[in-house]
């Protein structure tokens, strides 16, 4: 395999580039220069307001496990059709926010890609020429990705990935208390001292939801960078591609100069698939830890709520009403588990966008103009 080129020492890499609060606030700043920021903030509220509202209508539904799965067990067939009739009330509802949810999420985006993308136009144009091909920052380099794949690619990931922390978090919520009460106090003798352990499903879902997370934050540590890389490199081809093309419609071009630019793309395409080939490793890995602790995440909770039930503590509704909850939680501790190569890829984006404004700053003030960040 042919060995990773570096594109510029690590070292010349400014460590503030690298803090996520400095890419956040840069990122947002953009938006200081657009007129998207007071609609993004609307959008922003309505969907608090319906994430909310469909946090409630899930907890409503778990609830109907209960009497539902009750009335098959006590094989009540005129229960059995009135909670048949409730669920389709909830299902109406919860499909009318899941369609205005959707709406809501691609126009933020949509309105967050606009703000990005026409203040990396501000200042790339400001600029007047291009940036020196000698940029020390790696983001600084091919502007075109800049402002038009990392522009949508950070909108979209920004987007996704806040709605889907600020819905786990509710989640947790909204039913970590539910869970507390349904599971009760699991007790047992050890050595003959009495241990009572109230709410005993919630910290098993807490212990198998931070065993996952742990195992995933240590495999796919090293993700971030290397999405990164790999992003420099494609666009590193990219950019040959089209010199190389440009070139080849000239009168000059001879066998020689063709056999020396298809050496020169073939080192480059190199470096993409030798980083590529690092990033499947990663995410190999990692899957390893995602999908095991997804299908895990099966049983674990029925095997969690089986003592309760087989004692007598719990029906079969309670029994399902307490797996529901205990899926619910855990899914809303495992976002970090089921998000992490997005979130490794997004902090790959903001980077290179927040190089890449520090960059056109650096230039504006050697040529004496002073750019507004």
């Amino acid at each position: 395999m042919t060995p990773i080129d570096p594109i510029r020492p690590a070292e010349t890499r400014p460590r503030e580039t690298d803090a996520f609060r400095f890419q956040i606030r840069t990122v947002f700043g953009s938006l200081r220069h657009t007129r998207t920021r007071t609609r993004i903030i609307f959008l922003s509220i309505g969907l608090v307001i319906l994430i909310c509202l469909t946090s409630y209508i899930q907890v409503l539904l778990n609830n109907w496990n209960g009497p539902f799965y009750d009335s098959i067990e006590k094989r009540d067939l005129g229960e059995f059709g009135r909670q048949l009739e409730i669920f389709a009330l909830i299902a109406g509802a919860l499909l009318i926010c899941n369609v205005v949810q959707a709406w809501l999420t691609q126009t933020a985006t949509l309105l967050l890609r606009r703000g990005l993308a026409v203040d990396l136009l501000r200042l790339w144009n400001s600029c007047g020429r291009a940036v020196p091909a000698e940029a020390t920052l790696e983001g600084a380099r091919n502007p075109d990705q800049r402002i038009q794949e990392d522009s949508l690619n950070v909108a979209d990931w920004t987007v996704s990935l806040s709605i889907g922390l600020f819905q786990s978090t509710i989640l947790l919520l909204s039913f970590v208390g539910i869970l507390w009460s349904i599971s009760g106090a699991f007790a047992f003798t050890l050595f003959g001292l009495h241990i009572s352990i109230p709410g005993y499903m919630v910290w098993i879902a807490l212990i198998y939801a931070g065993a996952g997370t742990f195992l995933s934050a240590v495999v796919g540590r090293q993700l971030v960078d290397q999405n990164n890389r790999r992003a420099a490199f494609e666009a590193e081809f990219r950019k040959a591609l089209v010199e190389a093309n440009t070139a080849r419609g000239t009168d000059t071009v001879t066998r020689q100069s063709v056999f020396a630019t298809s050496w020169h793309l073939y080192r480059i395409f190199s470096n993409v698939l030798a980083s590529t080939r690092l990033i499947i490793v990663s995410q190999t890995n990692l899957t390893w830890i995602s999908a095991g602790f997804g299908w895990g995440g099966l049983v674990v909770p029925v095997l969690a709520a089986a003592p309760a039930y087989f004692s007598g503590q719990l029906t079969f509704g309670g029994l399902m009403m307490a797996v529901g909850a205990f899926n619910q939680v855990n899914t809303a501790l495992r976002w970090q588990i089921n998000n992490f190569s997005m979130i490794a890829q997004w902090r790959a984006a903001m980077r290179r966008i927040v190089q890449f404004k520090l960059q056109l700053e650096v230039f504006r003030q050697s040529t004496g103009r002073q750019v507004q960040m």
